[in-house]
């Protein structure tokens, strides 16, 4: 084990792997769902790879005025458990008036 997975592996207090998107890697015009709930989750990436503005939220209902902004062309934002405690669990959908590339990952308890 080289540094980093000990650093990661003393923060989480479990051996832990790193998941890109099984779901979606694009927002398509309106709503798509890009994560399901998972409990093992212990953080969450989003960063909007597009030329407009994406928006994320824990349910379909997200719109622009419903949701966490992610700026066109990197807008991003990172979920840990440490910080947000289980809210980082929970599903996520994305909303986009023009569809747009995005990228997202999740750190879980291996």
């Amino acid at each position: 084990m080289g540094a980093l997975s000990n650093f990661v592996n003393e923060h989480f207090g479990v051996d832990t792997v790193f998941k890109p998107n099984p779901l979606a890697t694009t927002i398509g015009i309106g709503v798509t769902e890009l994560w399901r709930n998972n409990p093992d989750r212990l953080m969450l990436s989003f960063i909007n790879l597009g030329a407009t503005n994406a928006y994320i939220n824990v349910g379909p209902d997200v719109a622009a005025d419903n949701g966490i902004l992610l700026a066109a062309g990197g807008g991003s934002v990172v979920f840990t458990a440490e910080d947000d405690g289980e809210l980082v669990g929970y599903p996520f959908w994305g909303y986009a008036a023009v569809a747009t590339d995005i990228f997202s990952g999740e750190v879980e308890g291996a």
